[in-house]
Order: C-alpha cells, then sequence, then structure tokens
C-alpha cells in the first residue's frame, strides 16, 4: 500500500513540474516555427500531408460542441484526401445542429490560440496535457485505419514532447503546434472558399450550416476564414508584444 502511495506522488510530482514548466520559447524557435509553417501551409504536396493534423483537431471540434449541446457521439473518420467526418445522433434541427456544423473549421484557430497563449504564459504543460487528451480521445473514437494510423502518429509526436521534453521542449511543442493550428486553420477555410467559389462544396461544414439557418452558404465560408484570421492574428500580436 506504501508503495502504491509512494508511486501516486511520484507521478503527481512529476506532472506537476511538467505543467510548471513557464520557459518562454526561444526566439529562434518563434522565427523557425513561423518560416516553416508558412511555408507548409503554402506549399501544397506539404499542406495535404500535415493538414491530416487539422483535420483530427476539426473532426473533435464538432465531437466537443456536439457533445455539449447534448448529442450522441458515435465516433469520427480521417480520410486519406484530409476529410473527415464526425458522427453524432440527436435533434435533426436546432440550434445545437448549426453550432455543431459550425464548430470544425474554427476549432483549430481557438485550440491554437490558446496554445500560444499557454507558451508565454506558463501553462505549455498544461496546453499540452489537453492537447494529449484530445487525442486520446480521438483514438478511442476513430473508426477508420487511416484516421487511427494519423491519431496514433499525433499522440507518439506530443507524448513525446511531453514525457520526454526538457522545460524548453514542452513550451517549443506548444509553441509550434499552436502556430500550426492558427495557420492551418486559415489555410483550410481558405480551401473551403476555394471549393465552393468552384461549385464544388458538397456537403461541407458551410452548405450543411446554411441549411439549419438563414444565412447562405458562402456566408458561412466568410464566417470561418474572418474566424479563423482572428485567431491567426490575435497569436501574431501575442508573439510580438511578448518578444519586445
Amino acid at each position: 500500500m506504501n508503495e502504491l502511495v509512494t508511486a501516486v506522488q511520484s507521478w503527481a510530482a512529476w506532472i506537476g513540474e511538467r505543467w510548471a514548466t513557464s520557459a518562454p520559447p526561444p526566439l529562434w524557435v518563434v522565427a523557425l516555427a513561423l518560416t516553416v509553417i508558412i511555408a507548409t501551409a503554402a506549399i501544397r504536396p506539404l499542406w495535404h500531408l500535415t493538414r491530416n493534423a487539422i483535420t483530427v483537431i476539426h473532426e473533435m471540434g464538432h465531437v466537443t460542441i456536439a457533445w455539449l449541446m447534448g448529442r450522441r457521439i458515435q465516433g469520427i473518420r480521417l480520410h486519406s484526401d484530409t476529410s473527415g467526418l464526425a458522427i453524432t445522433e440527436g435533434r435533426p434541427s436546432g440550434i445545437g445542429v448549426l453550432l455543431t456544423f459550425l464548430s470544425g473549421y474554427t476549432a483549430p484557430g481557438v485550440l491554437g490560440l490558446a496554445m500560444v497563449w499557454a507558451s508565454y504564459a506558463g501553462y505549455s504543460g498544461i496546453a499540452l496535457t489537453v492537447l494529449l487528451a484530445t487525442l486520446v480521445l480521438a483514438f478511442f473514437l476513430v473508426r477508420n485505419l487511416f484516421g487511427f494510423l494519423v491519431v496514433i502518429v499525433a499522440l507518439a509526436l506530443a507524448g513525446y514532447a511531453f514525457w520526454g521534453g526538457e522545460p524548453t521542449v514542452i513550451t517549443a511543442t506548444a509553441f509550434i503546434v499552436g502556430i500550426f493550428l492558427c495557420v492551418g486553420g486559415v489555410r483550410a477555410s481558405m480551401d473551403l472558399w476555394q471549393a465552393h467559389a468552384k461549385h464544388d462544396g458538397g456537403a461541407s461544414d458551410a452548405a450543411m450550416a446554411a441549411e439549419h439557418s438563414l444565412m447562405p452558404a458562402m456566408a458561412w465560408v466568410y464566417f470561418f476564414i474572418v474566424a479563423t484570421s482572428v485567431c491567426a492574428v490575435l497569436a501574431i500580436i501575442l508573439i510580438v508584444t511578448a518578444t519586445i
């Protein structure tokens, strides 16, 4: 019994140490991360590969709001073309359905902004814990092989940084993931705009939101662009004010 108590205390102390990480991201990490991530979002082959991580957060955004709105969560699917699907059950109409459709494209930007703030506010460890918890939940919800592989890779990378990283590594990871989510959120919204401009929106979140509101699909596309852009701009403001 004493050994169990000691083990629990040691584990709690270790978690507390990770959560107490307060080292700000070095300036070279900030500059390198911004350069690489913006280039990645701009180069189509790289974007196609890395967008899968955006899709995970996108679908978990749907899951989170659907659960908060009282809907039943059946699972998520992630596809090799970077699309995804959150499967929920509940009322076929109403504010809950609308908010669920609106939460996907906005989720990466919101989480990314929170992680950038946390990396400067001394909460990088907590931010990574939230990210890991999100990925663990995604692991249990994913319903196809490709999605399973994507989540496993994301879990391995985030878990390695959290469990084995020094304070500077933990902070750098939280910052890099945050910036990637902010930039990726904007790029994903622009991809949606391009698809709708070509009348190829299909059953997109914007199209589904239009069916459950008085606004046309293109208006919701612009809403996604504005929302994700605001998150990205606020993240840049945080970085500038913290480094000057």
